[in-house]
């Protein structure tokens, strides 16, 4: 199994392990809608409250790994597993003998001006320009989302500003942090996706850490992203050198449709 396995999602894992969300701080917040809820979560992924309570680091979450059977041999089929995303920022670690979070800063958001891009959930919570999140057609405002062990699978705070710089640099393939053919590589299909996740495109497939696909005739790069009452979703027509980045809090599709209609209005312009 090679770092390029777990990036692209061909790495054997099955999709539905839980330990990283399960290990938000605030998860009891979270399911408490009644009293079995937190319990019925736990049995839902095959876990056990001692066994999320051990996990006090990334480190940990790559160890608890080990009890994992694989899904299909590696290399051999497609599954989307967030909870790995853990074990890619603890490799970050190991390798660069800093935090995830210092890398990520050093090496990315700074250098992209991305200043208001943080895993720092009291700071953003404190910051009077940033948004709670809302679920159902109540709006009731849901817990704010936690979990700083678990920021690389996507507990990380931004704007559509920042996510839009984060957009130049691929779609300007900008080789002052990476080099362009490595940025390319990123952007090629590694594996077709699954069928739940086809999204009527037959041709839909994985690269590494991004989704590839075809809109209207048009190749498109994207990832999105969501949980209770968060919906994200950013997206690259390289052709027409276009980026769009929705931001929602509140649940639903609405991302999907606002992205699609910003498509359109390049596309047939």
């Amino acid at each position: 199994m090679t770092i390029r396995h777990v990036l692209s999602h061909t790495a054997g894992f099955p999709s539905d392990l839980g330990i990283a969300n399960m290990i938000a701080p605030n998860i009891r917040e979270i399911f408490s809608d009644t009293p079995t809820e937190f319990q019925e979560a736990l049995d839902e992924y095959n876990l056990t409250e001692e066994e999320i309570n051990r996990v006090k680091s990334r480190e940990d979450v790559t160890k608890w790994f080990e009890k994992v059977e694989l899904e299909y041999p590696v290399g051999m089929g497609w599954g989307y597993c967030t909870d790995s995303y853990v074990i890619l920022a603890d490799l970050i670690e190991k390798v660069t003998g800093e935090s995830w979070e210092v890398y990520l800063q050093e090496n990315i958001l700074t250098p992209l001006d991305m200043n208001r891009t943080n895993s720092d959930a009291p700071l953003v919570q404190n910051d009077k320009n940033s948004a709670r999140y809302y679920l159902g057609k109540d709006k009731i405002e849901t817990p704010f989302p936690i979990n700083s062990i678990s920021a690389p699978i996507g507990y990380l705070y931004s704007t559509a500003n920042d996510l839009g710089n984060y957009l130049i640099f691929h779609l300007n393939k900008d080789s002052k942090l990476l080099r362009s053919d490595l940025i390319e590589e990123m952007q090629k299909p590694v594996h077709l996706v699954s069928e739940e996740w086809q999204f009527h495109s037959d041709v839909r497939s994985y690269g590494l850490a991004w989704f590839t696909d075809t809109y209207r005739g048009c190749r498109i790069v994207e990832h999105g992203g969501g949980k209770l009452a968060v919906r994200s979703l950013m997206t690259m027509e390289p052709e027409l050198n276009l980026g769009v980045v929705v931001l929602l809090n509140f649940d639903g599709t609405m991302h999907h449709e606002i992205c699609d209609r910003v498509l359109d209005i390049f596309i047939d312009s």
